[in-house]
């Protein structure tokens, strides 16, 4: 078991809300692992999380959103 980080870049000033969807899964769910607020968050890689997606929603100074492109983590 380890650990794996997830990065988005963005403009100063903005927030960040990072999500996970179950591999088996459709609905999407904020997480509380470390970093959820910031533009890394840190995930304890198990192969229970294997084939989870993560997504972050990234909020600027006028309050416009966007969502990064998914990433999967995969545990062998």
């Amino acid at each position: 078991m380890g650990t794996v980080k997830f990065t988005v870049t963005a403009a100063e000033g903005c927030t960040y809300k990072w999500q996970y969807q179950r591999a088996d899964g459709t609905k999407w769910f904020y997480t509380t692992m470390e970093g959820c607020n910031t533009n890394t968050l840190t995930v304890i890689a198990t192969t229970a999380r294997s084939g989870y997606k993560y997504r972050c929603i990234i909020t600027d100074s006028y309050g416009n959103e966007t969502i990064s492109e998914e990433a999967v983590l995969t545990v062998e």
